[in-house]
């Protein structure tokens, strides 16, 4: 062997060598890179889960709320018309008490009226009755004065 062929050999080796060393560099690069794309795969899978969770309990948060809100709203609805209601039974009341009152009050209204008329007519009556005995003593004063002459 010449020593041109030697070197050949020498530096064949060394790039086997090399080669060998860069083919398990690669390797261990190929399974890192698919150890961390598992981890992100597996982080990314963990996010969607925690995310999917988090949007289930919003949802189930949100249909509470707005099942609250509603029943808020048929509850406020009942109370205006248990109100209204009220005002509606409130007001036959006052009306029927208003009628009552009113129906009385021309009752004693009447029964003054009548009185005052009553009244009136026992004074007519007691002036009749006192013109009538004014005109008698008059008529004996006369007369006695007439015969007193």
């Amino acid at each position: 062997m010449t020593m041109n062929n030697q070197i050949d050999t020498q530096d064949q080796l060394q790039l086997e060598k090399e080669i060998r060393h860069l083919k398990k560099t690669v390797e261990a690069m190929r399974s890192a890179l698919d150890k961390a794309e598992t981890e992100t795969h597996e982080k990314v899978q963990e996010a969607v889960a925690s995310s999917n969770r988090d949007n289930s309990q919003l949802k189930k948060t949100i249909a509470a709320l707005r099942g609250k809100l509603e029943q808020l709203g048929v509850d406020k609805d009942e109370a205006v018309q248990k109100a209204i209601a009220n005002g509606n039974i409130e007001t036959v009341q006052l009306k029927k008490a208003l009628t009552v009152l009113r129906d009385e009050l021309e009752i004693r209204q009447a029964k003054h009226d009548k009185i005052i008329q009553d009244n009136d007519r026992e004074a007519h009556k007691e002036q009749m009755q006192l013109k009538d005995l004014i005109m008698a003593l008059r008529e004996q004063l006369e007369k006695a004065d007439a015969d007193a002459r």
